[in-house]
């Protein structure tokens, strides 16, 4: 019996001895908490839990009922609580590995305590790359709760993001090469924000560790180049501008002649509304001590960064959080000379979240900046908006594998007329910290064009019809080509340029001609031009077509039907009509006067009508083209009496006659 009370006393003091210590872990997380040292507060949240390295799992603190009242009474007095605290905890540090199983714990034992736990474990599925799963838990937030207005309008936007991605992690990736710049192979610190200095030197900003870092300040951003077009491993030197120990400088762009640079300069790493640009210029290898930019572009107490100059240079874009943007981050444009008076880009390009790192790229003809306010794949990611300055179409993503789920920002392109041609760009894609440098291209296709030429009336195709292709800048022949039976033609090009194209075939009037340029959307292979159709020419007849025309001198035997000699010479002229329009088919008709019985008058006729046709087959007439008929006394031209009832001679000579009509020709 002493045993047994012994025992039980030992286990109730070693269940205090945990208990209390569960406590302390907790009282040290809620204070690490408190002070913003997530870190070692998800440290000490995973020791109360029983996670490792303490060993409570078959310990719940949150169900001893020895904990001293201070314990009880503590700001996490429940398991739920402290999972979620945890979460959060891992989420500040950007965890989101660690915080996913801790928000989804909480979210199903606890949904109407902690409703932003579905939520964040949605976001947390998203940042570890499950996206079906992300969509399905962020789906499921909406439903359960609706009064967290700004949650619910991110997860709207974050599940159309989702499904997004899961559609471009789908598509074909193989016309892409995606590479990482390894420059000088360092180990720690960021590369990014390429840039060209000239067609042959890359300038990019790194936080590498150098000669002159301090204790304090070991990873400032510094600006470094090398040889552009050296593959992924160049050596990089330091851009000699001058610096002191506390300022951070980067994110460097040049005027065409390389002579005068704008960059960004800011302190503190985390500092907020610092950055402001800044110019340089260069006289032999020597660039001047940056001074800020005049005009409008930096506002004290705000920040202005990541300028970028146009080929051309006449503009400076940039991207500002100065008072009257759309929202965080927006993206302006000033002209290099002149007033220095900024233009916000306005709400083509603007959202109410972060655009930054703007790129104009001349050769196609568009702006190519990152964004975080758009549908897209995550974090930041590169859009194209077609247009000049003052006149910018809709932005389109870029896609993967140009982006990825994680920040994309900072572009510069090598290519003449495309811009996925051979870019610079920077992205933590990955990297469990830092932006990185890559380099990519997309593989070009030949450009196919094809289109018909048809008749413009039946819209049967043109077979062997000409198609003659000119350079509508130059007016150059670039090719001829024939249709076939289909009425087709078809050419490939290197790339598509504005062109002119000439159809023509015999037959048919004038030649056609259409101008066509480049598909709106460059990324298209094949263009498929408008139909062509030719008119082909009414033909000259002479003779109507279903309208009767009056044979004279055809003559019969009396009240016979066999054909006289004296005939063919009029016959003969019908003949030669016949072989002018070898396609045409004629009715002969014939007719008698009105005296005799109606069904005699009738079969005479028809007899006269075959007779005729008997002839013309003789001289060579298809029979397939004739037809005979016999209209008997129907239907007389003259009367065949007079008036007073006598018998009218000339009348009866008109109606015994024959006719022929052209049914078509």
């Amino acid at each position: 019996m002493k045993k047994a009370l012994l025992f039980a006393g030992c286990f109730m003091l070693v269940q205090a001895l945990d208990a209390q210590f569960a406590y302390n872990y907790l009282k040290a997380a809620d204070d690490y908490y408190k002070k913003g040292d997530y870190f070692s507060a998800a440290q000490y949240y995973e020791r109360a839990l029983g996670q490792k390295p303490s060993k409570l799992d078959k310990v719940d603190p949150y169900k001893i009922e020895s904990l001293k009242k201070e314990a009880q009474t503590n700001t996490a007095s429940n398991r739920e609580q402290v999972l979620y605290k945890t979460a959060e905890s891992y989420r500040m540090v950007n965890n989101y590995l660690k915080a996913e199983p801790y928000y989804k714990e909480a979210a199903d034992l606890a949904p109407a305590a902690f409703p932003l736990a579905r939520y964040w474990y949605g976001k947390s599925l998203r940042y570890n790359s499950r996206f079906a799963e992300a969509e399905a838990a962020l789906t499921q937030f909406l439903q359960e709760f609706t009064s967290t207005d700004e949650q619910a309008a991110d997860a709207r936007k974050e599940i159309a993001n989702l499904q997004f991605i899961q559609k471009e992690l789908r598509k074909d990736t193989s016309v892409y090469t995606v590479q990482k710049i390894s420059a000088d192979a360092y180990t720690n610190g960021a590369d990014y924000a390429p840039s060209l200095m000239n067609n042959s030197t890359l300038v990019f900003t790194s936080t590498r560790a150098d000669e002159k870092a301090t204790k304090n300040t070991p990873h400032l951003n510094r600006l470094y180049k090398g040889t552009a077009g050296t593959g992924v491993t160049f050596a990089a030197t330091k851009v000699e501008v001058p610096q002191a120990l506390d300022v951070h400088q980067g994110v460097a762009t040049f005027t065409p002649d390389g002579n005068t640079m704008y960059l960004t300069r800011w302190t503190g790493l985390n500092g907020r509304n610092t950055a402001s640009i800044f110019t340089s210029t260069k006289t032999g290898d020597t660039w001047s001590e940056p001074t800020p930019l005049k005009g409008d572009v930096n506002v004290e107490g705000y920040s202005s960064q990541q300028p970028f100059v146009s080929a051309d240079g006449k503009y400076l874009f940039y991207a500002s959080n100065k008072p009257g943007g759309k929202g965080k981050f927006d993206l302006y444009v000033t002209p290099v000379e002149g007033s220095g008076v900024s233009t916000n880009l306005g709400d083509a390009i603007n959202t109410e979240d972060d655009e930054q790192a703007p790129y104009y790229h001349p050769g196609s003809g568009s702006l190519i900046f990152s964004s975080k306010g758009r549908v897209g794949m995550g974090g930041f990611d590169f859009y194209q908006a077609k247009g000049t300055v003052g006149s910018f179409a809709t932005p389109v993503n870029l896609g993967y594998p140009v982006n990825s789920v994680k920040d994309d920002i900072y572009v510069v392109s090598t290519g003449d007329k495309y811009v996925l041609d051979n870019i610079y760009f920077s992205s933590d894609r990955s990297s469990v910290c830092c932006l990185e440098m890559f380099t990519l291209n997309k593989k070009r296709f030949k450009k196919t064009i094809f289109g018909l030429v048809v008749d413009c009336k039946t819209g049967e195709p043109v077979a062997g019809a000409s198609v003659r292709i000119l350079d509508s800048i130059n007016n150059q022949q670039v090719v001829t080509l024939t249709t076939g039976t289909t009425g087709k033609y078809e050419l490939t090009l290197d790339e598509y340029q504005p062109l002119q194209l000439t159809a023509s075939a015999e037959g048919f009037t004038a030649p056609k001609s259409i101008h066509f340029n480049a598909p709106a959307n460059d990324e298209v292979n094949t263009l498929v031009n408008p139909t062509v159709c030719l008119v082909k020419p009414e033909p000259v007849v002479p003779y109507e077509v279903e309208k009767p025309v009056l044979m004279n001198n055809i003559f019969f035997e009396f009240d016979r039907y066999k054909l006289l000699p004296t005939s063919y010479p009029k016959l003969n002229e019908l003949v030669a009509l016949l072989k002018e329009y070898p396609k045409a088919e004629v009715e002969i008709g014939a007719h008698t006067d009105g005296l005799g019985d109606d069904s005699y008058n009738m079969q005479l006729s028809e007899l006269r009508a075959k007779s005729v046709v008997e002839y013309l087959v003789t001289q060579g007439i298809e029979e397939g083209r004739l037809r005979a008929k016999g209209y008997g006394e129907t239907m007389p031209v003259a009367p065949n009496k007079t008036a007073s009832g006598k018998d009218n001679p000339e009348g009866r000579a008109k109606n015994r006659r024959v006719e022929f009509k052209v049914l078509h020709y």
